[in-house]
């Protein structure tokens, strides 16, 4: 499970386990830096979120290798060979390995960061999204927005509600609870640090790019050897499990999961109607 570096001529691998996950070469980066020129828009909790990023950096070379016998440590990245360093990745062996990346400079707060894939891995996450259940070929911002009425633009329904300005009419990536986690179908997955605004994109085959509105980000990378042991680390209570995973989802408590929850819309009604559904056998939670 341990995530580690491997040094190679012009730049370096993250290795998780035996997969590469990410890979950095001077003419392949997967790091890139720059400074926000945002433009949010919102008409009742309805969001389109723009950028247009100035001063745009991909450090390339490596400057500075501080990595300890248990792959503990910190990586510098600068533009040039002899230049300042711009960015910083480090790792940290926890029960999770830990992948962190920042910038190390002032004023830069757009961050990206390009993990590798297999050709036919399949990406799954983004927390509750309610059109794609593969992420691939797309990209999802996590941002928590009102869902809308209609899921592609281009479509009448989905039009009709937006032609107002409103963009009540919803896209593919809109959804309540965004969540930035992702489990692929080789049996690793990722949670990642991140309190602002970020995309996960996959619009380009073998690359997952997260883009951050931020200038750092941690990754808690997990390496099983399925997807579904993947899912329990994210969902059981670390203490059941023996890791220290504080960021684990709690289960929820049985009186939400033990039967149908059952609106009370309709004043009276609404109660003769539950009598009705609970006389039939029906198990509601409460």
């Amino acid at each position: 499970m341990t995530a580690r570096f491997e040094a190679k001529d012009d730049g370096f691998d993250l290795m998780l386990g035996d997969r590469l996950i990410l890979r950095h070469r001077v003419d392949a980066p997967a790091f890139r830096i720059a400074k926000g020129n945002p433009t949010v828009t919102m008409v009742r909790g309805n969001f389109r979120m723009e950028d247009v990023p100035e001063d745009d950096r991909v450090p390339k070379y490596v400057v500075r290798c501080e990595i300890d016998e248990w792959q503990n440590g910190e990586i510098g990245l600068a533009l040039a060979p002899d230049d300042k360093e711009l960015l910083k990745v480090s790792l940290d062996q926890g029960h999770l390995p830990w992948f962190g990346v920042g910038c190390a400079v002032e004023d830069f707060d757009r961050l990206a960061v390009s993990f590798v894939l297999l050709s036919e891995e399949i990406v799954w996450g983004g927390g509750e999204q309610m059109s794609y259940l593969s992420l691939n070929g797309r990209r999802f911002p996590m941002w928590t927005s009102e869902p809308g009425v209609g899921r592609e633009p281009g479509s009448a329904l989905t039009d009709k509600m937006s032609a107002d300005g409103s963009f009540a009419g919803g896209d593919y990536w809109t959804t309540n609870y965004p969540e930035p986690k992702f489990i692929t179908s080789t049996g690793w997955g990722c949670d990642i640090e991140c309190n602002r605004y970020c995309e996960i994109d996959l619009s380009t085959k073998q690359v997952l790019k997260i883009d951050f509105w931020q200038g750092f980000a941690g990754f808690n990378l997990i390496n099983r050897t399925y997807p579904a042991d993947v899912v329990d680390i994210f969902t059981t209570p670390y203490h059941e499990i023996g890791l220290d995973y504080e960021r684990a989802h709690t289960r929820l408590p049985e009186w939400a999961i033990g039967g149908a929850i059952v609106g009370l819309k309709d004043g009276a009604n609404s109660f003769a109607r539950l009598e009705k559904i609970i006389a039939a056998g029906a198990a509601v939670s409460g």
